[in-house]
């Protein structure tokens, strides 16, 4: 978990209601289907209506786009509130909150009957034209504009909902009791903080910094009205949240979230769980390639022994809470559920627990716990870095797949084959931690990597519906099938299914409708994607009309050659799904301005003969296979 500055760039709410209605969603992603999809934080999804930075409301028209494009799931960075003046996602406030700054005020309708943007003042207004125009995100003029339209709303509310309890007022009841294990400490943090001028709550005064009992009910008494305010802005998630849920679902994709490892020291979770952390302490990770001195994070150790006499409510409580967000959750930094590398106030740093054995046992317990509370949502971890042998076995046993990150699978310049990888893994192209999938390609591989990562095999036939997957081990790697639909044809046909159904279905296919056709005659009038091969020779010319054309042999198209029998060309169609590493070059430009990144090696043609590969998304993504 390297954290970075996530201003403009990276690599590449549920409630009972959403755990109610999206139980076919929650079913729809699992870990034993090859399928692929994008990395795209939340942040980078701009588009025309946005208020500066991507939102929940957003979610929808991305997720069409992303099924329209055969991607089964889209990976998202942790969406947790962050404080003031905080840029990384991995910093959050609270591990449970939404953060506000991604709600649609577009779609409140309190704010909507309030009078909406006109009723900003002009300040707010300016703002929001700003913030509209910046090609980066302006944290500070974002929040402090969407704060005020969220009072704005929140007092039409209280006027017309809440005082005459309506129906809308009951559900936020509902809401706040379902989620009151984490919510009531939220909202008393927030308002505590605020009346103490954002300050941190080591420095309030002692009694309430130590949670004295009659002093948190006198707050709760002063501060009710903010309370409510801090209760019905996640509640407005909560129904965002869901409605984007349920659009993904609709168009076949899964939301995968990323659940930190751990927690900041000035977060609402640590103020209200102060016995459970050593605050004296500092968790980060040992040396390695990218930080010879190791790295020190800043955040507090969890004192694991005293959570487990509390049968570890926090860690089951997040747990739940990331089901009730997403179909599949990231785990990251996953080898701190088996050792913590602590920075002591004096000393050196050490692992915790010291042994081996110890070190097992625990991290097992750990995640044991976590799968039995997020029951139906897919698990991943996170196993980059210096991580033990022991470790990436144990993930294995307890069936959460593991990473392998393409641009670091190799040896002194030479891939290795993608169809080695572990069946039981996420493979990507990238992380958060990394250049985006373009720029790592045109900028950051020379020539000699490229050709290095050309030689490297994968399955000919893909086995998932965007053809971006990496190869199981042992009869799937020989035999892949196709998974999902054929692409579609500019016209809305199909282009044919021999290149993934295989002869005999063919065969059976004829039998059926009494056509006893040669296979030559049978594939021309299907249109297949790949004519069929005498040998090693050439392909067959296209038929006639056929929607495909030839593409000239690449070092990106031999990448994909794993057989003998397989053609030394490609046919790519001139419209509908490009070839893989198009796909996975679709996050490297913005969607105002949306081009192409021309390549010298790219697999297919552009406009007018160019070699162009097509983006359409933000540079802020990556390509990841499970």
């Amino acid at each position: 978990m390297r954290r970075r500055d996530h201003r403009s760039a990276s690599g590449a709410s549920g409630g009972a209601e959403s755990r109610a209605g999206l139980g076919a969603s929650a079913r729809m992603y699992s870990i034993a289907t090859r399928t692929a999809g994008l990395l795209v934080p939340l942040f980078a999804l701009r588009s025309e209506r946005d208020w500066g930075i991507g939102e929940i409301g957003d979610l929808a028209a991305y997720c069409q786009w992303l099924g329209s494009a055969g991607h089964r799931f889209l990976q998202l960075l942790p969406i947790f509130e962050m404080p003031a003046g905080e840029r990384s996602p991995y910093g959050a406030l609270s591990t449970f909150a939404v953060d506000p700054i991604h709600l649609s005020l577009g779609e409140v309708e309190d704010f909507l009957e309030a009078g909406g943007e006109a009723m900003l003042p002009g300040p707010e207004r300016a703002a929001l034209d700003a913030a509209r125009v910046e090609t980066g995100i302006d944290y500070d003029r974002v929040r402090t504009v969407k704060r005020r339209a969220l009072e704005i709303a929140f007092a039409r509310f209280d006027l017309r909902e809440w005082s005459t309890g309506s129906s809308r007022a009951a559900r936020l009841r509902d809401f706040a009791a379902a989620e009151a294990d984490w919510l009531a400490d939220y909202a008393l943090f927030r308002a505590c903080q605020e009346r103490q001028a954002g300050a941190s709550w080591t420095e309030w005064e002692p009694a309430l910094r130590s949670r004295a009992p009659e002093v948190l009910a006198h707050a709760r008494q002063t501060f009710d009205r903010d309370l409510r305010f801090h209760t019905y802005v996640q509640w407005l998630a909560s129904e965002q949240w869901t409605a984007a849920r349920r659009a993904a679902s609709a168009a076949g994709v899964a939301l995968a979230g990323d659940l930190p490892f751990m927690v900041g020291r000035e977060s609402a979770d640590v103020w209200s769980r102060q016995e459970e952390f050593q605050l004296d302490t500092e968790l980060g990770a040992p040396p390695d390639a990218f930080n010879a001195e190791g790295q020190r994070w800043g955040l507090p150790v969890p004192r694991w022994e005293t959570m487990a006499r509390g049968d570890f409510r926090w860690l089951r409580a997040r747990s739940r809470r990331a089901a009730a967000l997403f179909d599949a959750v990231r785990i990251d930094h996953v080898v701190g559920f088996y050792r913590i590398y602590r920075f002591p106030t004096t000393g050196a740093p050490e692992f915790v627990p010291p042994d081996e054995g110890e070190q097992l046992a625990l991290g097992e317990r750990l995640l044991t716990v976590a799968l039995a509370s997020a029951a139906g949502t897919a698990l991943m971890g996170e196993d980059l870095g210096v991580v033990p042998d022991f470790v990436r076995a144990s993930l294995v046993r307890l069936a959460i797949p593991g990473y392998r990150v393409l641009r670091w699978e190799d040896d002194a310049g030479v891939f290795r084959d993608p169809s080695a990888y572990p069946p039981l893994s996420v493979a990507t192209s990238g992380t958060h931690d990394t250049s985006s999938l373009a720029t790592w390609w045109s900028e950051e591989l020379d020539p000699a990597a490229r050709r290095a990562l050309a030689a490297s095999p994968v399955p000919r036939r893909p086995t998932s519906v965007s053809g971006c997957t990496r190869s199981r081990a042992g009869t799937a790697a020989r035999r892949p099938r196709w998974s999902g639909p054929s692409p579609a044809t500019p016209s809305g046909g199909s282009r044919g299914d021999g290149a993934g159904r295989g002869r005999r279905a063919a065969r059976r296919r004829r039998r059926r409708h009494g056509r006893h056709r040669s296979r030559s005659a049978h594939r021309a009038a299907q249109g297949s994607r790949r004519p069929r091969v005498r040998g090693r020779g050439a392909p067959a010319r296209p038929p006639t009309g056929s929607p495909i054309r030839r593409a000239r042999p690449t070092s990106d198209t031999r990448w994909r050659q794993q057989s003998p029998r397989t053609p030394p060309v490609r046919w790519v169609g001139r419209r509908g799904w490009p070839p893989c590493s198009a796909l996975l070059a679709s996050c490297g430009c913005t969607p105002q301005d949306s081009h192409g990144v021309p390549d010298d090696d790219a697999p297919w043609h552009g406009p007018r003969g160019r070699r162009w590969r097509r983006c359409h998304g933000r540079a802020y993504g990556s390509c990841v296979m499970t």
